[in-house]
């Protein structure tokens, strides 16, 4: 009976140090993660994505792009809110646009979108009665341009796929089809749409705009002859 009653009272003091050991250590682990979230109290739990720790605003309370002060009535002129030089040129060449146009533009209007660290605006200038279109991509961690190279084979798109979205937009638009004849056909439109578009491609001078769903925009010169053309934006 004694030694049934000293094994019992063995394992009951063995099992109350194991439990001691365990309480102890889970003590400890509190403790360190105490410490940390007091020495890190200040920072943000939620961590960011690097580039949107390395933009650098010129105004903080003003959104990265908002109207300019020279904006008025039915034309609205984006400036564009980051701290580089070359969002500086860009911005004055904007203004430019302005100066240059004020007693011809009907109406102005532009569209911005963020994807990953390219902000991307495209700007609506209704100049003479024909839509002209400005875009401007921009790494918001840099200030740098975003060249039509660097996001073309991204998407992947073809000789071929631009063609049938220039052909589906002539068949849609009335202007357009009334221009067509048995000297110009569509297929003329095309081409030589086309091989503006090429020109443009070999110097890096396409207009392209990424919109809210990153999908890639081009804006195309549709010409028929040398005396009428208008611009589109195709979506990829």
């Amino acid at each position: 009976m004694i030694i049934v009653i000293n094994r019992v009272i063995k394992e009951y003091t063995v099992n109350n140090k194991l439990k001691i050991i365990i309480v102890f250590f889970l003590l400890i682990v509190v403790g360190v993660l105490c410490y940390y979230l007091y020495k890190n109290k200040d920072r943000n739990v939620i961590v960011a994505p690097l580039a949107v720790h390395n933009i650098k605003k010129e105004y903080e309370e003003k959104d990265y792009v908002f109207d300019t002060d020279y904006s008025h009535d039915s034309i609205a002129f984006p400036y564009i809110n980051l701290d580089y030089n070359n969002v500086r040129i860009i911005n004055f060449r904007i203004k430019n646009i302005y100066d240059d146009n004020k007693d011809s533009i009907t109406s102005v209007s532009y569209r911005n979108y963020i994807n990953d660290d390219i902000l991307s605006i495209v700007i609506d200038v209704i100049l003479n009665e024909k839509n002209v279109y400005y875009t401007y991509n921009i790494n918001m961690e840099n200030g740098k341009d975003v060249l039509f190279d660097d996001v073309y084979y991204k998407y992947n798109q073809t000789e071929y796929d631009i063609k049938n979205k220039l052909s589906n937009y002539i068949e849609n638009n009335k202007e357009l089809n009334s221009k067509i004849d048995e000297i110009i056909t569509k297929e003329n439109i095309v081409d030589n749409s086309i091989k503006t578009y090429k020109n443009n491609a070999l110097s890096n001078d396409v207009e392209f705009y990424l919109d809210g769903s990153n999908s890639l925009n081009l804006v195309m010169k549709i010409e028929v002859n040398e005396d009428y053309y208008e611009y589109a934006i195709l979506a990829m």
